[in-house]
């Protein structure tokens, strides 16, 4: 409340009172010298005929504005809440105005803010790029790498579908053989219970683990078959990760070890609300480990 009343007080409250204080002056809005004239500027613009107009036709337009914009809206107001038969149009064109803003707003921020736009372009120009002009960047072999999983493959091959690109392990030790990677089936398929078209959805999912719909699963994102002996052609890339796989040399994602979904939930909330100055990490540990501990 206090922050509120010091920017109103600044803002409206010391600039007016400066107006009335400055109305007693000979101040000419320049000069840093003035002095004290007391009602001196009123008696002379009581006595100039053009500033008396000009005060009555002030006058007279805020009356008239008053009662004009008054009987105005009053008849909108009975107009959009009668029976006529233009009612519904009527509240059209009132309401256009209030929907329109925000959506203009919108596509203004829209524009702003996406992957070319001004603010993208302008961080771009001093070094600080964009998840997408990285990606450009690394696809394009202007910068060394990306830091991301496996599925940034594909989406490089779709900048650059003439490159060629490999992912490697970054070492978590002194001891390159001894690095683990992170590692687990990318995606899973359930029936809803009251699907209309079960048989439909169980043929789905049936022809996704198929090896044939396998194949072409992981071909599309960039990935490794969860089945062994797909004949699936392990793209160059990924060769090390298969490496990885093949060796043992794996972990499962942590979330994937956690005995119920609220834990990651918790961490999802918790992360954007220490990001907006709401939480803070302890908490957050706090009360993922409270929900570790209910168990499934």
């Amino acid at each position: 409340m206090l922050p509120a009343l010091l920017l109103f007080a600044f803002v409206v409250l010391v600039p007016s009172g400066r107006g009335v204080y400055y109305a007693f002056t000979d101040w000419d809005g320049l000069s840093r010298d003035f002095s004290f004239v007391g009602l001196g500027n009123f008696s002379d613009m009581l006595g100039d005929a053009d500033a008396r107009q000009v005060v009555w036709h002030a006058l007279l337009i805020a009356v008239a504005i008053t009662v004009v914009q008054n009987a105005v809206g009053l008849a909108l107001a009975l107009g959009v809440n009668s029976a006529i038969k233009s009612r519904n149009l009527l509240r059209v064109f009132l309401f256009a105005p209030a929907v329109v803003t925000p959506i203009v707003t919108a596509y203004l921020w829209r524009n702003l803010l996406g992957p070319d736009g001004a603010v993208n372009s302008l961080l771009g120009a001093v070094g600080l790029d964009s998840w997408e002009q990285d990606q450009q960047l690394a696809a394009t072999g202007k910068t060394l790498g990306i830091v991301q999983g496996n599925w940034v493959i594909a989406l490089l091959k779709g900048k650059n579908p003439k490159g060629t690109f490999t992912f490697k392990a970054l070492p978590a030790t002194d001891d390159p053989s001894a690095t683990l990677m992170p590692a687990a089936a990318g995606a899973g398929y359930g029936v809803n219970a009251k699907a209309k078209s079960e048989e439909l959805a169980l043929k789905f999912v049936n022809f996704v683990m198929s090896p044939e719909g396998m194949n072409l699963f992981v071909k599309k994102q960039g990935s490794l078959p969860s089945l062994p002996d797909t004949g699936h052609q392990v793209d160059r890339s990924l060769a090390e990760l298969s490496t990885f796989i093949q060796k043992d040399r794996t972990v499962p994602f942590m979330d994937q070890l956690w005995p119920n979904a609220k834990v990651q939930q918790t961490m999802l909330s918790g992360l954007q609300e220490i990001f907006s100055g709401q939480s803070t990490p302890r908490e957050l540990l706090r009360d993922m480990d409270a929900e570790y501990k209910a168990g499934s």
